[in-house]
């Protein structure tokens, strides 16, 4: 679990800055939804995450643990409302790319990011800097451990399910 929630805290980061650096498709669903869309907007939503993945690595238990939850229960939210209501959504906006449609593998991913979260939040272990820190030259490791499972989250999440939909055959 402990890793599990480094990996999420450190996507949250990355999907915070996407959202800063490119907050285009990101705009784009909120527009969609009849959000609030501009580009402030977009930038503060990116810095919210931007801040709740930082707490999630440099903070232990209930403040890291809450912050993390409170996002990925609202992407989660807000997926699950678009994927309902069926809105033309060409991005989820998740990393600032054009062709990430949101889909149910998002979803179940949010919730079990929130869920982690807050189980994190519940026991209260050490903080994910404190944990590298105390491994000695165990924790360069577990920072590489934590790199390499963002970047597999992020193929499994965002990029699998768009390329199986591009090679889907077409039903009549």
């Amino acid at each position: 679990m402990h890793l599990w929630f480094a990996v999420v805290s450190a996507l949250l980061v990355a999907s915070g800055y996407a959202k800063v650096a490119n907050p285009s498709p990101t705009a784009g669903a909120l527009q969609v939804a009849g959000l609030p869309s501009g580009r402030r907007t977009v930038t503060t939503l990116g810095a919210v995450e931007v801040a709740a993945g930082l707490a999630g690595v440099a903070l232990g238990g209930r403040p890291g643990g809450l912050a993390v939850a409170v996002v990925y229960a609202g992407l989660a939210g807000f997926v699950v409302v678009a994927l309902l209501r069926r809105w033309p959504i060409q991005s989820c906006g998740c990393l600032a790319r054009i062709d990430t449609p949101p889909t149910w593998v998002h979803v179940v991913f949010n919730l079990a990011a929130a869920t982690t979260a807050a189980w994190r939040m519940l026991t209260e272990p050490p903080s994910i800097v404190d944990t590298a820190v105390g491994l000695g030259w165990w924790g360069v490791g577990y920072v590489a451990a934590v790199v390499a499972g963002v970047g597999l989250t992020h193929q499994l999440v965002f990029s699998l399910p768009t390329r199986m939909g591009r090679r889907a055959p077409q039903r009549a």
